[in-house]
């Protein structure tokens, strides 16, 4: 605990090789921590070296106030695994719809067809939705309106607006389930 806080105060006025030591002694706790919390290496090292960078960024204004340092790094780890599942839960990682809508000049024949094919699945399943969540994913995704644009253009809360996307999005991942991924 004291070598920390000598490594702390060292990092803090500029010394690289403190900086160094510092990451060397938290990074494996820390990537463990995170890994048990995503259970996937890439998606584990990736929070972890995020986590770190924002831990370096913010070293000039830490103050220990008898919180440790450790403590510290799990709640940055913390609030990053949940802003990553958050991503998550609203369909970050799935298959964005530019991708389905993607330019084909790149593309064979085969690919062409399948990217046509997709395409019209996705389109289809958006032409189903009832009006209003049809017409949030027209502005939000398809025009890329802000939440306080298209709830205004719609009538609603960002609240309520920020639901009927998400009910909008869900039916759509239903429909589209076994069709594309």
């Amino acid at each position: 605990m004291a070598e920390d806080t000598e490594l702390l105060i060292k990092a803090r006025a500029g010394n690289r090789e403190a900086l160094n030591q510092l990451v060397g002694l938290y990074w494996q706790p820390l990537y463990r921590y995170i890994f048990y919390k995503v259970r996937q290496k890439e998606e584990a090292e990736e929070l972890t070296q995020e986590t770190m960078l924002k831990a370096v960024a913010y070293l000039p204004k830490f103050e220990e106030r008898g919180v440790p340092f450790r403590s510290f790094l799990t709640r940055v780890a913390t609030n990053l695994v949940t802003d990553h599942w958050r991503k998550k839960a609203r369909g970050g990682d799935a298959l964005p719809l530019t991708e389905v809508v993607v330019s084909s000049r790149d593309a064979g024949p085969d690919e062409l067809a399948i990217l046509e094919e997709r395409k019209k699945v996705v389109h289809r399943a958006i032409e189903i939705l009832p009006e209003e969540q049809r017409k949030v994913i027209q502005l939000r995704l398809l025009e890329g309106r802000s939440v306080k644009e298209a709830a205004e253009k719609m009538g609603k809360t960002e609240g309520a607006l920020k639901m009927l996307q998400q009910r909008a999005l869900q039916n759509i991942r239903k429909r589209l389930e076994g069709y594309i991924g």
